[in-house]
Parts: structure tokens; sequence; C-alpha cells
């Protein structure tokens, strides 16, 4: 039976939510020096999961319930990082 097809009491009742991961690898930046030299690499993987009601139509997406959650992280990726000061960075490459 398609969900078009339930009652509407049925219908508050149903669970429509959906769960999407993505993942993001690869090398999305590296900063050099003056020089040329290689000072900071974010390279490796980072996957991510989202929750979101599908609001039981065939439409793609849907609205979001939860923050999403970051599930792993493989490798040196120092932008995500809290600490990260990108200014400091660049104030000290700059001279």
């Amino acid at each position: 039976m398609a969900v078009d097809d339930l009652p509407l009491a049925i219908l508050a009742a149903v669970d429509v939510r959906d769960a999407l991961d993505t993942i993001e690898v690869g090398q999305p930046y590296f900063i050099r020096d003056k020089s040329g030299k290689v000072v900071l690499r974010d390279v490796g993987l980072i996957e991510t999961s989202y929750v979101f009601d599908t609001l039981g139509d065939s439409t793609p997406g849907g609205v979001l319930l939860e923050e999403p959650k970051v599930v792993r992280v493989v490798g040196p990726h120092p932008g995500f990082e809290d600490t990260f000061d990108f200014c400091a960075l660049a104030d000290e490459l700059i001279g």
C-alpha cells in the first residue's frame, strides 16, 4: 500500500525519517609558502551523516531534523580542527 493510500490518522504516525551519509575524499586544498614549500595539507576523508524528514512525498530532499554529525575523520584535516587559526597562518606566511 502506498503512503498516499493511508488514512490521515495513520499518516500522522508514519515515520518518514531518512538518513544520508556524505563522504568527502581527497585533497580539498593545500597551502604553500613563498618558496613553494607546502606548509599545510588537508587530505583524507570526512564522513558526515544527515537525518531528515522526507515529507512522505517522492520529491528529493526534505527537512533537516538534526544538525549534521561528523561520523569519521581520516587523515590530516588541520582546517577542520577547532584550534586552526587561518588568519594567524596567513599572517605568518605573508610576514
